[in-house]
Formats: C-alpha cells, sequence, structure tokens
C-alpha cells in the first residue's frame, strides 16, 4: 500500500491500440456504502517505452468528502488512489477505446487514511501479522453475502404478491417459479457480470426469506476477498438501477417473522487443510469464543436484531460452536466432518458488516 498520495502511476498498463480509457473510480463513502464517478484519460507516450505502444496511467483523484460523510479536517476534499483494477462490464471496450472499474481507497489531503479507510487497517494488521507468517498460514477466505431487493418506486420487497406478506417461510430457499422465486433477473445479471468484471464469485441461490438472494466469493487471499466483495456490491446496485429496484443490506430487514440477512465467513488455514486438521479447526474456534465481544463490534450494525436465536441465529451474548449447525456462531460443516480436515463457518457478521474489518479481526484472532 502506497505511503503517500503523490505518487503518479497508483495503476499502469500498456494499451495497444487503445487511445482511451474510460475508468469508474469505485469508493467507499462515509456511510459503508459504494459510490463512483468516471473519468476519461487519455493514453500516453512514455519516453524510452515508445516501442511498448501508448501506456495509461489511473492516477489518483478527488472527491467531495462534505457529501459522502467524510470531512473531517476543516477542508471537504478527499483523494481517491486507484488500488484494484476490474474490466466494466457494463461498457464494452470496442473502437480504441477501454472501460474499467477501479477500486479506490480514500485518503486524507496529507496521505494518511482516512478514518472510514478500512482498507488501510487490513493492511495494517497484515504487517503486524508479517509477510513470512503469512505465507506459511495461507489463510483463505470465501464470503457468503446475503441480501433483499426492493422496488425503488414503491419501497416495498422486490415483486412480492398479496398472498406472500401471509406465506410461511419455507419455499422460497432455492425456490423456482413466479410465485416464489423473486428478483432472479437481478441475482443472474449481477451474478453474470462479476464473472465479466473479474470478481472470484462462485455461486448465488436464492434464500429462505421473498426476494432475499446470496452470492458467495471465494476462495481468495485476505485483500482480494475484501476487494472483490466491495466491488460485486457495487455492480449489484448498478444492475439494480436498471431494474428500478435497490438491495438492502440491512441484518433485519423484512420484520420478525423472516429470516435475517447476513455475511458468512468461510476461513482456512494451511494446519486446518493439512491431515488431522479438525483438531487445528476446533482449537481456533476456542481463540474465536474468547475474543466473541471483540469480533462482533466489527461484525455490523443491527445484528442485536439478527442475533436472536431463532432464524438460523444464536444468541448475540453467546458463542457457540456447532456441527452442521446452523443455529450456532460458528459451523464446521458436515463435509469437513466427514474429511477430518477444511474449514469452518463464521455466521456472525450482518450482512452489512465490512469485510476488510471482518477479514482483519479474522487474522488478528486467529494468526496474530
Amino acid at each position: 500500500m502506497a505511503d503517500s498520495v503523490l505518487s503518479d502511476n497508483s495503476v499502469r498498463g500498456f494499451l495497444g491500440e487503445t487511445k482511451l480509457v474510460v475508468a469508474e473510480y469505485v469508493f467507499i463513502d462515509g456511510i459503508g456504502t459504494t459510490r463512483s464517478k468516471t473519468r476519461i484519460i487519455q493514453g500516453k507516450l512514455i519516453p524510452g517505452q515508445e516501442a511498448r505502444g501508448l501506456i495509461f496511467s489511473i492516477d489518483i483523484w478527488n472527491a467531495d468528502g462534505y457529501v459522502t460523510g467524510q470531512s473531517e479536517t476543516g477542508k471537504n476534499e478527499i483523494i481517491l488512489i486507484p488500488r484494484a483494477l476490474f474490466n466494466d462490464p457494463f461498457n464494452e471496450s470496442i473502437n480504441g477505446i477501454k472501460y474499467c472499474l477501479v477500486m479506490c481507497d480514500v485518503m486524507n489531503i496529507d496521505g494518511t487514511p482516512h478514518s472510514t479507510n478500512s482498507r488501510a487497517e487490513l493492511f495494517r494488521v497484515l504487517a503486524q501479522v508479517g509477510e513470512q507468517k503469512i505465507k506459511d498460514e495461507d489463510p483463505w477466505f470465501g464470503i457468503e453475502q446475503e441480501y433483499v431487493i426492493y422496488d425503488a418506486a414503491t419501497l416495498l420487497p422486490y415483486k412480492w404478491q398479496p398472498t406472500t406478506y401471509s406465506s410461511k417461510q419455507g419455499p422460497f430457499y432455492c425456490g423456482v417459479g413466479g410465485n416464489v422465486a423473486f428478483g432472479r433477473e437481478i441475482a443472474m445479471e449481477h451474478m453474470n457480470k462479476c464473472i465479466a468484471a473479474g470478481v472470484a464469485i462462485c455461486g448465488i441461490n436464492s434464500e429462505v426469506a421473498p426476494s432475499q438472494w446470496k452470492f458467495q466469493i471465494g476462495i481468495c487471499n485476505p485483500i482480494s476477498v475484501a476487494d472483490y466483495l466491495w466491488m460485486s456490491r457495487y455492480i449489484l446496485a448498478r444492475v439494480s438501477e436498471s431494474y428500478g429496484a435497490y438491495v438492502s443490506y440491512d441484518p433485519k430487514p423484512l420484520g420478525a417473522e423472516w429470516n435475517s440477512s447476513s455475511v458468512h465467513i468461510n476461513f482456512s488455514t494451511t494446519g486446518m487443510r493439512a491431515e488431522g486438521g479438525l483438531a487445528v479447526i476446533k482449537a481456533t474456534i476456542e481463540k474465536l469464543a474468547g475474543r466473541h465481544k471483540e469480533h462482533m463490534a466489527v461484525y455490523g450494525t443491527g445484528n442485536e436484531r439478527r442475533i436472536t436465536g431463532i432464524h438460523d441465529t444464536c444468541d448475540l451474548d453467546k458463542f457457540i460452536y456447532g456441527e452442521c449447525d446452523r443455529g450456532s456462531s460458528v459451523r464446521i460443516p458436515v463435509n469437513v466432518l466427514a474429511e477430518g480436515r477444511g474449514y469452518f463457518e463464521d455466521r456472525r457478521p450482518a450482512a452489512n458488516a465490512d469485510p476488510y474489518l471482518v477479514v482483519a479481526k479474522m487474522l488478528e484472532t486467529v494468526i496474530l
């Protein structure tokens, strides 16, 4: 991670015949949602590199921190530093124009990470753990993101029918048919656009509540999994726009009678994946139990409405480890028990949890 905003070559690449780059700068605002702004970049020749063709440099930019809830220093400007480059699945790169999405860090004007820059916190923890220890432990992450789709005009759950309001849970989970599957067109388009963007999406399904869906990211390293999840949230917001809809990550969006929304974390290390890894998994879960409150502090807002001991959750103030139990805090899946090694699933984070902070806390507890 760069130490200063003064770098002029944050993300570079050669263009060949391409003359223009249309870069969509994606960043996280002060309330935990994604925003973006578009910049058109001219290709240029670099002295001594003429034979390689035009080069583009996606440099630092700025934004209005006052309206994004990020004005802190008496000056309302924030700095955007490009960090991760993706294909733009909303625009086809043709006729000498290349479109891309760029995940950015938000910095203060003095070059320090903004207080809302949780990516910087992940890098701080990674530095504290150390490169060699990360290499030895080789932590793998998979994230399962749940969300609910709403109609932007009516503010009601997407495509609910009159009979839906009196329905019981059950038929909607992995359901098929217009009477139970509301929003498949959005979920499928989101999946395909994530694939086109280069996001490591690995599955989707409709969830327990109507208009509720889930997508999975992984298996990835700590940095990539969080970058991918944030970019996939951005892509989902853009897809929803075209259907006159929006997405909620509220942990209890549909009231007490319906299932909540979470972001489950699947995690493993070298020792967990090795022969006899089940013992390592159980020892690691004991570490998590000892820091339950610390984890819950960064596991999203509104969890007190979600983790109530019903609808596949545990009590908020309790830590319960379970085997094949989706009502536990942390679960060991059936396939892991059968093989005696693998991973565990942390079911505690709310759907609105920040993956940078969740991943950082997991590394801090398990490895550091």
